[in-house]
């Protein structure tokens, strides 16, 4: 009777013994293959929140979406910018590159579910480097500062555009329209012209955009803008004038079709915002990356798994959130 007994107790209490180690086994092979690293071309990384909420309109609004290799391509942007202190100094964010449809690429990535862009007057060719205008055509950004708050000010304004192929006949790149209310007067061209942003209407020195390369027209004071290609600066006297309340457009002025606008070179992508001469360099190290993130090699933390309150028939399982130097969900 008594080896009965010890049998029967031992029964009684391997069983929920048993059970809590059967779930700590399996739970641990779980976790230990989930939180493996992988190098494999089809492994994915998740999108930074930014891009994902441009992905999500995108999707809403049933554009064509990025591939997958470029959507990862496109979230690596955005991370650099905001670690650069660009994203924080931009108001307007276009990307004409890669795959995806034209609809997708006329998203402010700032204001993704705020106005889009619009092609007017013609035909812009869209291809996997960026936006090819005919002469006639242009896009306005629907970007206005006559309501709501912006970084984009009179005497800390700048705007970026990267030109991948230069003018053959009309090279007007960036305006905002004119009128004798406003001298906003936003004039970017592709050859030896008058360059202005926010000027008091008077003649600007001559300085060239001529070629390709990453152009900036940009002012943080009264009395000087800062004109710039690549990352080399140059500063030319022009007083300061009023903000304007048109729309900024893109591939030349919107009420100017005369043969010095409606640009007919390639435009890859756009920034406009608050004076961002200091960042060239970011600028153009963010949109130069080509290449898929597929180096995250060093796995997450294991979480920590504990039991406690075993019963014949339960047993309390809890654990420690994982952790990661590029990040972890679920």
């Amino acid at each position: 009777m008594k080896n009965t007994k010890s049998q029967a107790i031992r029964k009684t209490w391997v069983k929920p013994f048993t059970l809590t180690l059967l779930i700590l086994s399996l739970f641990s092979c779980s976790v230990l293959q989930a939180f493996e690293p992988s190098n494999t071309a089809n492994e994915e990384l998740s999108l930074d929140l930014d891009y994902q909420a441009i992905i999500n309109e995108a999707t809403a609004l049933g554009y064509g979406l990025p591939s997958a290799n470029d959507q990862n391509i496109q979230s690596q942007v955005v991370a650099l910018l905001k670690s650069s202190g660009v994203w924080q100094k931009a108001d307007v964010i276009y990307y004409f590159k890669g795959s995806g449809s034209k609809e997708f690429k006329l998203i402010n990535w700032k204001n993704p579910t705020g106005p889009k862009a619009v092609e007017s007057g013609g035909s812009l060719t869209w291809s996997n480097t960026g936006a090819t205008g005919d002469g006639t055509a242009l896009i306005n950004t629907n970007f206005n500062l006559s309501s709501g708050s912006h970084n984009y000010a009179q005497n800390d304004a700048g705007i970026y555009i990267n030109v991948t192929q230069a003018h053959t006949t009309k090279f007007g790149m960036v305006g905002n329209d004119h009128n004798s209310a406003d001298y906003n007067d936003v004039d970017m061209r592709n050859k030896l012209q008058r360059q202005y942003i926010n000027s008091d209407g008077s003649q600007a020195p001559l300085f060239s955009f001529a070629g390709t390369g990453l152009f900036g027209a940009s002012r943080n004071s009264t009395t000087t803008q800062i004109l710039s290609i690549g990352t080399v600066t140059t500063t030319v006297n022009l007083n300061s004038g009023i903000e304007g309340t048109q729309n900024f457009t893109l591939f030349g002025w919107g009420g100017n079709t005369s043969n010095t606008n409606r640009f007919d070179g390639e435009i890859s992508y756009a920034l406009f915002g608050a004076d961002m001469s200091a960042n060239l360099a970011d600028i153009e190290t963010a949109f130069a990356i080509s290449t898929p993130n597929q180096s995250d090699t060093q796995a997450p933390t294991a979480p920590t798994l504990s039991s406690s309150g075993q019963t014949s028939t339960t047993a309390d399982l809890t654990w420690s959130g994982a952790t990661d130097n590029v990040g972890v969900t679920g």
